[in-house]
């Protein structure tokens, strides 16, 4: 596909979606960069697994690598039930980067709709499960993180998902789901077995719904963007 064909599909399709976590069962237009920092957590217990993105400057922050997805209006609307829409998060349109340079040389910019979460509802349990943070960084691209539990505290849900370097200075230190090595489709060493798990039930979940969606509205429907 031609960076032409890339473009003119980002600029028709009827929602653009940027998700921070593993891959999810929707077209995938591209990987995308938050211009705004954000704080971003990975919430894990026995029976959940979910990435929270929040705008608190109380956090420590970073640029959130993503990826993303072509939605049609009722795909979104589901996940908005999924997510708990006004009750853990918001929908906003926020303006991210894509890797593709304008006629400056510079990332091109877009807005995609992503969810991030109600400060009123996520920071206190975060501050609640972590008794302190701290992270610094040496020179340009190793960074120091190191955690201060409660004491009697053995096992924390949240935990901020990992940050890496880039030669790219607007991209270095960014918060990202799996090192950029490895790949979105390869859960074998990066991901612990439970949250691989847990994850493969989620795509298995989005994907039994759209098979219903499909089945219940028709193929073409899909096809062409109504459904």
């Amino acid at each position: 596909m031609t960076l032409d064909e890339i473009t003119e599909r980002l600029a028709m399709c009827p929602n653009r979606f940027l998700d921070f976590g593993p891959l999810l069962d929707f077209p995938v237009l591209c990987q995308a960069y938050t211009v705004e920092k954000l704080s971003v957590w990975q919430l894990q217990t026995e029976d959940i697994f979910d990435i929270i993105a929040l705008q608190s400057k109380g956090m420590p922050r970073g640029r959130a690598e993503g990826t993303l997805y072509e939605l049609t209006d009722k795909q979104l609307l589901s996940l908005d039930k999924e997510k708990q829409v006004e009750v853990c998060c918001f929908r906003k349109r926020l303006p991210v980067y894509i890797p593709f340079n304008d006629k400056d040389g510079n990332f091109m910019t877009v807005h995609a709709h992503a969810y991030i979460g109600r400060k009123d509802f996520w920071v206190e349990r975060i501050e609640h499960d972590q008794s302190d943070w701290r992270e610094r960084e040496i020179g340009t691209d190793v960074v120091v993180r190191s955690m201060v539990y409660r004491p009697g505290r053995t096992k924390r849900e949240f935990s901020l998902l990992s940050r890496y370097p880039d030669p790219n200075p607007l991209l270095n230190y960014r918060y990202r789901f799996l090192p950029p090595d490895t790949g979105y489709n390869n859960h074998s060493l990066s991901v612990p077995k439970a949250v691989a798990k847990r994850v493969a039930e989620r795509n298995n979940q989005l994907a039994e719904v759209m098979r219903k969606m499909n089945k219940k509205e028709g193929f073409n429907y899909f096809f062409d963007g109504e459904l």
